[in-house]
C-alpha cells in the first residue's frame, strides 16, 4: 500500500495521518422498500455537505497564515481543530442529520516548563432528523476534551499534568474523524474503560534501538469535567495504566496496554489488558485490537466475572485517494450471556490529507451496546 505519513504538528495524534486515503460509495443495504428510502435521503444529505464544502475550503486557502490541516501559527500558539458532519439512517431510528464532532485545539509550546494544550468540543449537535423541521431539536453537548501542560524534561521525557485522553490501543487517542478510517468507531476502542483520565502521566520517547514509546498515567480520583452518565456505559475513578508502543517501520507498529480502574458507585474493580496493531501488506493496511478486562467484586447483576472484545479492521487501496473498508467486531460485555456482533464495509474518500467522505454500511447482532444496523455518511476536516 503507497501510503504517506506525517506526524501531526499539533501533537495531538501518536499515530500518522495518511496523506492518500479513502470515499463515498454505497454498500450493502436492506432490501426493503423503508431502508432504501432513508439510504437515499442519506445520499441527498451528502450532496448538501458537497456543496457547502467548497467555500469552506476556499476561505481557509486565502490566507497565508493558515495551512489546512495544520491550523494557525499565533507566536508560540497554535489553534486548530476538526468537525464531523453525520448523517445515518439507522434500523429502528429516524433519519437524521449532525454535528457530531467539532473540536477545538489551542496548543503552546513556550519553552520546558510552559506547554499548555486545550481541547474544547461540541458534540451530538442535531441538524435535522426525520419528522421534524430543520434545526428544531439542537441541543449539542459541550465537553472539556483535553485540558494539561507538558514539562518536557529533556529530548526523550515528558512528564503531563491535567486531563489526557486514556492511551488505551491506538484508537482513543486518534479518534478525529479525519484521522480514522470510519465514521461507526468500534465497540472495542471505547465501551468497557475511561475514555479520559485526570491526573498525571510521564511520556517516554525513542527509547533504544527500536524507538520504543512507553506512558504511564495515574488519575487518583474522578475526571475533570466527567462524561454525561447517560453517554457512557460506566463511570470510572481512581485510574492508573501503561501503554508501551513498538514501532514496526513507517506507519506499522504493535501496542500492549494495561489498565486498572475502579467502577464508580460499586466496589468492583478491573483490570484490563489490550493488545492492538497496524500492519502493511502492499495495498492492504491491517488494523486490529484486543482486550480482556477481570472484575474483581463484580455485583451480583454481571454474567460475567470477565469481558472480551476485539476487532480486525482492514483498507484497500482502491487507488491513492479512495480505500475500500471492512471491519469485524466481537464484545462480550459482562452484563449479558449473548456476544455482541457487528460487521462493516465501506469506503474512504481523501481527495486531500485533510478532508475525508465516509460511507458505510453496519449489521449489528446479539446485544446492542451502542451500535446499530443502518447506512452511514460523514463529511470530516481537519482544520
Amino acid at each position: 500500500m503507497h501510503q504517506v505519513g506525517e506526524i501531526c504538528e499539533l501533537g495531538l495524534f501518536y499515530g500518522r495521518i495518511s496523506a492518500k486515503t479513502r470515499p463515498i460509495l454505497l454498500t450493502q443495504m436492506h432490501s426493503n422498500s423503508r431502508s432504501m428510502s432513508k439510504l437515499l435521503k442519506v445520499v441527498r444529505i451528502g450532496i448538501l455537505c458537497a456543496m457547502s464544502a467548497g467555500p469552506l475550503h476556499a476561505a481557509h486557502a486565502q490566507s497565508d497564515d493558515y495551512i489546512l490541516g495544520q491550523g494557525l501559527n499565533a507566536g508560540s500558539f497554535n489553534i486548530a481543530g476538526y468537525a464531523t458532519v453525520e448523517a445515518h439512517a439507522k434500523k429502528g431510528q429516524d433519519a437524521g442529520l449532525l454535528i457530531d464532532d467539532l473540536s477545538l485545539f489551542v496548543k503552546g509550546s513556550v519553552n520546558r516548563v510552559i506547554n499548555p494544550f486545550l481541547e474544547v468540543e461540541m458534540a451530538e449537535a442535531d441538524l435535522w432528523f426525520e419528522g421534524s423541521p430543520p434545526l428544531k431539536n439542537i441541543d449539542p453537548r459541550v465537553d472539556i476534551e483535553r485540558l494539561y501542560n507538558d514539562f518536557i524534561l529533556d529530548d526523550h521525557v515528558t512528564f503531563r499534568v491535567g486531563k489526557i485522553l486514556s492511551p488505551v490501543g491506538e484508537w482513543n487517542s486518534i479518534h478525529a474523524g479525519p484521522l480514522v478510517w470510519t465514521t461507526t468507531r468500534p465497540l472495542t476502542s471505547y465501551r468497557n474503560y475511561p475514555e479520559f483520565v485526570t491526573g498525571v502521566s510521564a511520556i517516554a520517547e525513542g527509547l533504544g534501538a527500536q524507538e520504543l514509546r512507553v506512558e504511564t498515567y495515574w488519575q487518583p480520583g474522578s475526571d475533570l469535567d466527567g462524561p454525561d452518565p447517560s453517554n457512557v456505559a460506566y463511570l470510572f475513578h481512581n485510574t492508573y495504566g501503561l501503554h508501551a508502543e513498538l514501532p514496526l517501520g513507517l506507519t506499522d507498529k504493535i501496542g500492549l496496554s494495561l489498565q486498572g480502574a475502579d467502577v464508580k458507585g460499586t466496589r468492583e474493580k478491573q483490570f484490563l489488558v489490550g493488545l492492538n496493531g497496524r500492519f502493511t501488506l502492499d495495498r492492504l493496511e491491517i488494523e486490529t485490537e484486543m482486550t480482556w478486562t477481570a472484575l474483581k467484586h463484580p455485583l451480583v447483576v454481571r454474567k460475567h466475572k470477565t469481558e472480551y472484545a476485539g476487532y480486525v479492521q482492514g483498507a484497500f487501496a482502491i487507488s491513492d485517494k479512495l480505500y475500500l473498508i471492512g471491519r469485524g467486531e466481537f464484545f462480550r460485555d459482562r452484563n449479558f450471556d449473548r456476544t455482541s456482533r457487528n460487521f462493516l464495509i465501506g469506503l474512504n474518500y481523501r481527495p486531500k490529507a485533510p478532508i475525508s467522505w465516509k460511507l458505510e454500511y453496519v449489521e449489528q447482532s446479539g446485544p446492542n451496546l451502542g451500535i446499530s444496523s443502518g447506512p452511514i455518511a460523514s463529511f470530516n476536516i481537519l482544520f
